[in-house]
């Protein structure tokens, strides 16, 4: 998120060629790259455009609150400038980060998923030969990866755990050596 607000403040500002503003009358303008929908009663759709060349480049799903600022629940990026979504960020009720889907190589698949919880990521799950199918799993402590859980045979099931200590180590370790599921085999 924070490479989206550095995109938005290096923008170029558009240049005022109303110069006589103070003589018409007083409408709502708004940055030529952002354009707001109303999809209901309850929901906008704000679509920017940060390249200025007509195609969206974010998308920001925001439910409309009486008194207050209106509440993103779903934030849309494209990437790679092809017009389609490449990273879908989900909020929960207060606005908080809940989960992100990623399309790492643009093929319009989610090939990365994070949870988070009191905005940490606490679980990732990755799609590493773009299968359609997770095989990695990562589980963090603090922002910090403290598991690992892998399908390295790509058959669904994992095979490979790694638990991993404080400086980033694998400490144990355990493999599934007859394909069923379940650790035969661990390292200390």
């Amino acid at each position: 998120m924070f490479t989206i607000l550095l995109i938005f403040g290096c923008m170029k500002k558009p240049a005022n060629t109303d110069t006589d503003a103070a003589e018409t009358e007083e409408v709502e303008t708004r940055p030529p790259y952002l354009s707001i929908q109303n999809l209901d009663e309850q929901q906008i759709l704000e679509q920017v455009d940060m390249e200025l060349d007509n195609v969206v480049d974010i998308w920001n799903y925001k439910h409309k609150r009486e008194g207050q600022d209106d509440l993103i629940y779903e934030k849309h990026i494209d990437i790679n400038r092809d017009g389609i979504a490449d990273s879908k960020t989900y909020f929960d009720s207060e606005g908080k980060i809940s989960r992100e889907e990623i399309d790492s190589n643009f093929d319009e698949k989610t090939d990365i998923i994070n949870y988070y919880q009191s905005e940490q990521r606490v679980s990732s799950q990755l799609d590493t030969n773009f299968d359609g199918n997770f095989d990695i799993y990562r589980y963090y402590e603090n922002e910090v990866l403290r598991r690992r859980e892998q399908d390295t045979d790509y058959n669904g099931k994992v095979d490979l755990w790694q638990y991993i200590d404080e400086y980033g180590q694998v400490k144990k370790w355990g493999r599934d050596i007859d394909g069923d599921g379940i650790m035969d085999t661990r390292e200390e």
